[in-house]
């Protein structure tokens, strides 16, 4: 996979192309989820549960930001050639102490979590 950059994508276009649905090979109704998961880099790679950013910056930089969209985000102010273990399990400690909630609203009703099987 090619070092990403600033503004580099992957080989891969994020979804199917304009041209595919222009030419008739898609139809812009039957693109889904599924459909862009398809033409991600790496298509078969689960969802990102932890999202570790080094270095002191507090941004993703569209880096798997269709798989890291429900990621639970650690930021270290170390820059990478420092973080070492001991940092990540800092890091994997602070994920296992949220809720996770996967996009989904807090019941209002009894104050708990709106409960959402993940796939």
């Amino acid at each position: 996979m090619p070092q990403l950059r600033g503004l580099a994508r992957s080989p891969t276009p994020p979804a199917p192309s304009p041209g595919e649905v222009a030419a008739g090979a898609l139809k812009a109704s039957a693109i889904t989820e599924a459909t862009i998961r398809r033409h991600l880099y790496s298509p078969a790679m689960r969802d990102v549960d932890l999202l570790i950013r080094t270095g002191g910056e507090q941004r993703t930089s569209n880096f798997l930001i269709w798989e890291a969209a429900y990621a639970e985000l650690y930021f270290s102010a170390l820059p990478w050639p420092e973080f070492d273990r001991v940092q990540l399990v800092a890091g994997g400690r602070a994920h296992a102490g949220r809720e996770r909630r996967f996009g989904g609203a807090v019941d209002a009703v009894d104050g708990g979590p709106a409960k959402r099987q993940r796939t």
